[in-house]
């Protein structure tokens, strides 16, 4: 959108491009959840694409939106993986979060979220064993750092 001359026309704008997003979030599912049947559709996939990293299951993907998107969508794909296998998944944002959810079997490992995440981002991020975050790195870095994910989970 270019910049408007006059303050009327501005604020109109502002007033759409906030309808805008209210109406995208919904479409959404909202913050927290994945978009309904495309959400569901797109977690499936990403699942179908997990790679075997020392008999533990595991997905990464970027990703449009922010910290709550990418938990939603992280726990979605977990939830998809194949039960009683190991899984672990881990997701970046655009602007730089990372989140890792692992399911049951993947824990029973000895596999921690939190300690996931500070390995990552070099000590910065934390959460439950189960699903941690955190931020950092430059969204241009941010599929590298995803990469040493399987190589965490295999040294386990």
């Amino acid at each position: 959108m270019k910049p408007q001359s006059h303050p009327d026309k501005a604020l109109t704008a502002t007033d759409s491009s906030r309808k805008r997003a209210v109406h995208l979030r919904s479409r959404a599912g909202g913050p927290g959840r994945p978009a309904g049947a495309s959400g569901r559709r797109r977690a499936t996939g990403l699942a179908g694409l997990a790679v075997d990293s020392n008999g533990i299951q595991v997905v990464t993907a970027t990703t449009d939106g922010g910290a709550d998107e990418a938990r939603a969508l992280a726990t979605a794909v977990r939830d998809r993986l194949p039960v009683g296998a190991p899984g672990a998944v881990g997701l970046g944002t655009d602007t730089g979060i990372i989140v890792v959810a692992l399911n049951k079997a993947g824990r029973e490992t000895g596999l921690n979220a939190a300690s996931l995440v500070k390995q990552l981002l070099t000590g910065r991020g934390g959460g439950s064993p189960e699903l941690a975050q955190g931020g950092g790195p430059p969204a241009d870095r941010l599929a590298g750092t995803l990469t040493e994910l399987p190589r965490l989970v295999r040294r386990r």
